[in-house]
């Protein structure tokens, strides 16, 4: 799963909220979503600027970037719990 902009997470948050409750994810993954909303977070005030300056600031990329490792992260450590289930 990856993101393109913030409109993306909803349906992305829900879709790993959902696989971590299969696999009885241990407590760090309440933790990891809340770090990954900050992220979108800012991700979402920095989309917000673009529209009203129409410039696209260097790091905003890089968090786009950012942003979907930690989910392919997640995802990975969801992949390992459901294999020790």
């Amino acid at each position: 799963m990856q993101i393109t902009s913030s409109l993306d997470w909803d349906g992305v948050r829900s879709k790993l909220r959902q696989n971590g409750y299969k696999v009885g994810a241990d407590p760090k993954f309440g933790k990891m979503l809340t770090h990954l909303d900050n992220l979108v977070r800012t991700l979402s005030n920095m989309e917000v600027d673009i529209r009203r300056t129409r410039k696209i600031p260097n790091t905003y990329h890089e968090l786009i970037a950012k942003i979907n490792d930690e989910i392919h992260e997640v995802e990975m450590i969801l992949m390992v719990s459901a294999l020790y289930k």
